[in-house]
């Protein structure tokens, strides 16, 4: 596993943007847990593309699932898995009816509903991995940044508090793809029939430097409800 570095400065107006981040069902119990800290980043894309954020220490790794990808920006349209101590806790898929997939709470040896953060054995210190899209496989190093955080803004059960550059769109052929995508797309003189093609999957406006922090906190704020 990689090892740890210095995080960058964080954003501070990302725990105010998170303000109404509040509330997954779980009584106070729930609310009264600690809050654990993360630093993500997508592995061999460079310049890197990382967050800070936190969660509740008591949720399940399906509930974890669901913070990376509203962090990252993606869709749920693929399986995923975490490796965490060497052991690897995998999703299985199901259909949707855009004819994508979507992952769903079962892994290979149980339940990710039933497996708590804070039974993991995590410390502040520590590095595991999580895979998304076992076809782009898009690797993301997690290392734990704290097992006592206290967030700035009292409420917010999830918030994204720091970060850089634009995550990747779905399905647009892992890192080598991106980087071979983003040469054609910054280039005005490339080929026009591949900037057309590539428009399908980027859209006509992606700033791969884009960090939205306020997007990524409505996407958390929505998931918290």
């Amino acid at each position: 596993m990689a090892s740890g570095r210095k995080p960058a400065a964080s954003a501070a107006k990302g725990e105010k943007a998170a303000k109404a981040a509040a509330g997954e069902k779980g009584g106070r119990a729930a609310r009264a847990a600690p809050f654990y800290s993360f630093r993500i980043e997508l592995k061999y894309v460079r310049p890197k593309i990382w967050r800070y954020f936190f969660v509740p220490s008591n949720i399940s790794l399906f509930t974890f699932n669901k913070v990376i990808q509203a962090v990252m920006g993606w869709e749920g349209f693929h399986l995923h898995s975490f490796t965490i101590f060497g052991e690897e806790m995998r999703s299985w898929s199901k259909e949707i009816d855009n004819g994508g997939y979507i992952a769903n709470d079962m892994q290979m040896y149980g339940n990710l509903r039933g497996i708590k953060l804070d039974r993991l054995g995590l410390s502040k210190g520590d590095w595991f991995s999580y895979l998304y899209d076992m076809g782009d496989s898009w690797t993301h190093l997690i290392k734990v940044l704290d097992t006592d955080y206290t967030p700035k803004t009292p409420g917010a059960r999830y918030c994204c508090f720091g970060g850089a550059r634009a995550s990747p769109p779905e399905d647009c052929g892992g890192v080598m793809g991106y980087e071979d995508a983003l040469e054609i797309l910054s280039d005005p003189d490339s080929d026009e029939d591949e900037r057309e093609e590539l428009s399908m999957t980027f859209g006509d406006s992606f700033d791969p430097e884009e960090f939205d922090i306020v997007a990524i906190n409505e996407r958390l704020g929505r998931l918290a409800k």
